[in-house]
């Protein structure tokens, strides 16, 4: 099956987990129903689990402390256990307060059955949940094709995904990508696209979507959109620094060298578009909007080009950030997107400081650390703090500093902790306090560590010898 390019969890369908995670809460317990729901107001996490097993051990025929135990298991992996505690409450199912609570143990047990490739039993556990969900408010009825396309019943699981698309949003990755294969199968290339464009804006965008739905796009004579699509690809290549700005330049002019070919593009479409992008690629930003405001294609990149080159040219309104954020559902992924949100926030009309900014400035970095969008937007941050240009650029984020426990756990020597030394030599600001907590912590846990930064203090001096000795004798 060609693949779309999405992300795969090792878990089947994390999106499904997350959508009835929380609705066994609800279920009835007439055994012990005043004390369920005070552990499970009161409780949360490990102390939940234990206050439920207890309870479990009180009332071992009742049906909710069962279910949430299975529930709790299932969400945490360990299926087999899960499948336990998820069986017994089946047997007292009648318990139930309502269909909601039925239709969960029955999603539940479906998916545990078709981990363990028992496709038959998943189908039919799906199909009991389908009964009580007639109108697929679950995703049901997605539990049910999937079980029918490991049983080879396509015919049957693809009307199921055709018929029910306008409930998408219970779709999980893997619907995604055997439904967009089917659709590219069987030549539905409209469809395809708009699978494409439902996913990008229910998950996130994958390297290859914008090239994907440029070739439908194109297949479809939409000469326009087509071109849209493959640019906003290559704005998230250069977002994450893997194009250069003339490699953006040499690209989108090929591009305007095919639409002169009059067997491709007869009715001459889209050199406008072409001009247009080439003057955003170029930050000509009072050219870029001059050309892209005459254009009239619906297409959800051209609506953000249109917008960024607005903001970098005069800043933003109110009513335009409104719409800008309208469109994260389809750039939450792309850099460029945060850069041109923070930089039309601070020349706009609106407030602009540290604690305003401050999400969309981390989000930035976040997304693309090591390219020019990430040290400008440190500067940014630094500037905001009091702080020089250099020392804004040592500045590292706490998903950051988590990042460097991930390589030290993995096995990596302490000297990866340099950039964190560095950024010790910065005056005080919130990510210097949480740098010092951070080799704090680790100081105590890694041994390496703490030998470490003991020899780096001897060799320091300044602004981080001080912090040094404040981490390793404090």
């Amino acid at each position: 099956m060609e693949n779309i390019h999405m992300k795969q969890k090792t878990v089947v369908w994390t999106a499904l987990v997350v959508a009835i995670a929380a609705l066994f809460t609800g279920c009835g317990n007439r055994a012990a129903p005043e004390e369920f729901q005070k552990v499970m107001e009161e409780k949360s996490g490990n102390e939940l689990f234990n206050e439920l097993l207890a309870l479990d051990q009180k009332y071992p025929d009742a049906f909710a402390v069962k279910a949430q135990l299975g529930q709790m298991l299932f969400a945490s992996g360990d299926y087999s256990k899960a499948t336990s505690y998820l069986k017994r409450a089946e047997k007292l199912i009648g318990q139930a307060e309502n269909d909601t609570a039925k239709v969960n143990l029955y999603m539940r047990l479906s998916v545990l059955d078709f981990e363990k490739k028992q496709y038959e039993s998943a189908l039919l556990y799906a199909e009991k949940a389908l009964t009580l969900d007639p109108k697929g408010e679950y995703g049901t009825v997605f539990l049910k094709a999937r079980c029918l396309l490991m049983l080879k019943q396509e015919t049957e699981a693809f009307l199921l995904y055709d018929q029910n698309w306008p409930l998408h949003e219970h779709m999980s990755r893997l619907d995604f990508n055997v439904y967009f294969d089917h659709c590219r199968e069987t030549g539905s290339s409209m469809r395809a696209l708009e699978v494409l464009d439902a996913y990008q804006a229910q998950f996130e965008y994958v390297a290859g979507q914008g090239l994907q739905a440029s070739q439908l796009y194109e297949e479809l004579g939409m000469i326009e959109e087509s071109i849209l699509s493959a640019a906003m690809e290559l704005e998230y290549l250069h977002s994450s620094g893997a194009v250069t700005r003339a490699q953006l330049r040499e690209r989108m002019t090929a591009i305007g060298e095919k639409l002169d070919d009059p067997a491709f593009n007869p009715k001459k479409l889209g050199k406008g578009i072409v001009q247009g992008l080439l003057h955003y690629f170029n930050e000509e930003w009072e050219k870029a909007d001059a050309v892209l405001q005459k254009e009239k294609s619906t297409h959800h990149f051209l609506s953000y080009v249109k917008m960024a080159a607005e903001f970098e040219r005069q800043g933003a309104t109110i009513r335009q950030l409104q719409e800008y954020v309208e469109l994260e559902k389809y750039f939450r992924d792309l850099a460029g997107y945060y850069y041109h949100f923070w930089r039309g926030m601070k020349i706009g009309e609106g407030e602009y400081n540290f604690n305003v900014a401050r999400n969309v400035l981390e989000k930035c970095i976040i997304l693309a650390r090591d390219t020019e969008y990430a040290r400008e937007t440190r500067r940014e941050i630094g500037r905001m703090l009091g702080l020089e240009s250099a020392a804004g650029e040592k500045l590292l984020l706490t998903k950051e500093l988590d990042w460097f426990l991930s390589r030290l756990q993995s096995g990596e020597e302490p000297a990866v902790l340099e950039p964190v030394l560095d950024m010790l030599s910065v005056p005080d600001n919130i990510y210097t306090m949480s740098g010092i907590v951070f080799l704090r912590d680790l100081s105590h846990g890694f041994p390496a560590v703490k030998a470490y930064l003991e020899k780096r203090k001897k060799q320091s001096e300044g602004r981080l010898h001080e912090r040094l000795v404040m981490i390793t004798e404090g």
